[in-house]
């Protein structure tokens, strides 16, 4: 499908849906309440978007199987890309690649055409080369060479999610390579999890992740402070749709993770206690870096009366396998 004569073929174009289709969007956008072009509009964001060809002319397509579970299903827009497939050979990618990569800021990935199609080691580009080929990624836009010693495969693409459907399946693949937990335990984490993050509850954040780091086998538990931030960013991406910050640059250091919400923003530093070390002690350490190198104070300046900004300090135990926190600034539990 890389030629532009056959780059839809394994799709339905916007013309083919809504002339195949026609009865059922009038259907399911009457049954909504919904205007045809409204109803279309959603199936677009949601479902369209994926490119095969970093030539022109192309035509961007749906993916059938979603289009088929949608329709059936009543209509109203949820992630069915996930049930087609596990896509397990990626945990590999994930894990070699962690801390390297931040499912955040794959709308900046960038490879030479050629590496789309030849690059298959365990490099970072090759982890993009394989989400385009597994359809998590696709082509949004392509640099043409400027270089007249260079061909067509030395152009510059950029990636990114086709649409809302996969940017929402993708962090469930990298919470299964690393904790190996089943979807009905990640859902009712995630549950909690998105529940205390919209609300400011602390208790209730970090009692869904200890339940995570509880029940993570010992071979995928966290042994850095990078590998604690990453997968907690994957989780927080999948249960609240919250893009995370990981490793953010500030004036004194990194802030290992930074939440923004309409209403709250998250300043978060995570410590792990190794063996000779005590939470406690791993704790303090944590606080007392945020207060002597105040890495919240961008926040700070950046927080409307309207958006609270919550500071915490984390450590997990990896001996005991628990989860301890201390609030550094900030108040819980908001009505919202």
């Amino acid at each position: 499908t890389d030629t532009p004569a056959y780059s839809a073929v394994c799709g339905y174009t916007q013309e083919e849906l809504e002339i195949n289709f026609s009865d059922f969007i009038m259907w399911r956008a009457q049954e909504r309440e919904m205007t045809t072009d409204a109803f279309k509009e959603e199936l677009r964001r949601w479902y369209n978007g994926y490119r095969f060809t970093p030539r022109t002319p192309f035509e961007l397509v749906y993916c059938p199987y979603t289009i088929a579970k949608h329709f059936k299903a009543g209509g109203e827009p949820q992630a069915w890309w996930y049930e087609s497939a596990t896509a397990s050979f990626l945990a590999p990618y994930f894990q070699k690649n962690f801390t390297q990569f931040n499912v955040a800021e794959l709308s900046a990935a960038k490879v030479t055409v050629r590496e789309l199609h030849t690059n298959f080691g365990d490099s970072l580009s090759s982890l993009y080369a394989t989400l385009y080929l597994a359809g998590y990624l696709t082509i949004k836009n392509v640099i043409k060479s400027t270089d007249p010693n260079q061909g067509a495969s030395d152009d510059m693409v950029t990636l990114d999610y086709p649409n809302i459907e996969v940017a929402s399946s993708l962090p469930i693949v990298g919470i299964h390579a690393f904790t190996g937990l089943t979807d009905t335990l990640i859902a009712s984490i995630a549950a909690d999890l998105r529940a205390g993050l919209r609300t400011g509850n602390l208790e209730l954040i970090f009692s869904s992740l200890r339940r995570l780091f509880t029940d993570t086998p010992s071979e995928h538990q966290p042994s850095t402070e990078s590998f604690f931030a990453f997968a907690l960013s994957l989780c927080v991406r999948f249960a609240a749709g919250v893009r995370p910050f990981l490793e953010t640059p500030v004036q004194m250091g990194y802030v290992d993770l930074v939440l923004e919400l309409d209403h709250l923003a998250y300043v978060m530093e995570f410590k792990i206690a190794r063996k000779g070390e005590t939470a406690a002690q791993k704790l303090a350490e944590a606080v007392a870096q945020l207060h002597n190198r105040r890495y919240y104070e961008r926040w700070l300046d950046k927080t409307k009366q309207d958006r609270q900004l919550i500071v915490v300090a984390a450590v997990f135990d990896a001996a005991t396998r628990k989860l301890i926190f201390e609030q550094v600034m900030g108040s819980a539990k908001l009505t919202v």
